[in-house]
């Protein structure tokens, strides 16, 4: 588990937890990603599994899960959770959240391995909707 801070000038800015991962080793070829985006759309419309292709051939199947919420108690409760199951390594993922923004809201951000990876999408998809049931559900 890796867990690091990012600082802004006006204080911390993010919060993040990496699952151990040999994923994080290969970088993204994005500019070999942005090519072949390039090709797609100058010669054919644009299918799922042209694009799945070009991510897998570029080390680029990271997929994003973002979540809304209020500060106080139920980020914190929120991000406890999330940070928990990444250390336990229940959730093969990273996650970072937000420090407060102007509006008194915090984003947290989970990132998958494998968007191509159907069962990898539906585990997590599963876990995070369970995880706001649980926290809808909780009294105040």
């Amino acid at each position: 588990m890796l867990v690091c801070v990012v600082y802004r000038k006006e204080g911390v800015f993010w919060i993040c937890i990496r699952s151990k991962s040999p994923k994080y080793e290969l970088l993204p070829d994005i500019d070999g990603l942005l090519a072949d985006w390039h090709k797609l759309q100058r010669n054919a419309e644009v299918m799922l599994p042209a694009i799945m292709s070009a991510a897998k051939t570029r080390n680029a199947t990271s997929g994003k899960w973002m979540t809304f919420c209020r500060s106080g108690c139920h980020v914190d409760e929120l991000w406890k959770t999330v940070a928990t199951a990444v250390n336990d390594g229940r959730l093969q993922a990273t996650a970072k959240v937000s420090s407060v923004d102007g509006t008194g809201k915090h984003v947290i951000c989970v990132y998958n391995d494998n968007f191509t990876d159907e069962h990898q999408v539906v585990g997590l998809c599963c876990w995070c909707c369970e995880l706001r049931l649980r926290l809808l559900v909780q009294p105040a």
